[in-house]
């Protein structure tokens, strides 16, 4: 799951959760931590939804980060 957000957050179009299909099963929005989705964005470094959203300028420089929380 790790390596989709990734890929998809070097997108200018971004990740959209409903493409995905993690291998553990379930639904894929429950493989993000709300909390730090919402900190990362209030901070600057996400735009968009829970659901579908894109880096924004200053995130694509800390991506691994992004991906890690």
């Amino acid at each position: 799951f790790s390596e989709f957000l990734l890929m998809g957050l070097r997108l200018n179009e971004g990740v959209e959760l409903g493409n995905c299909h993690p291998r553990e099963g379930g639904n894929p929005s429950s493989f993000l931590n709300l909390p730090a989705f919402n900190e990362l964005q209030s901070a600057g470094f996400l735009t968009g939804t829970p659901t579908q959203f894109h880096a924004t300028p200053k995130g694509r420089l800390i991506l691994n980060q992004l991906v890690d929380r």
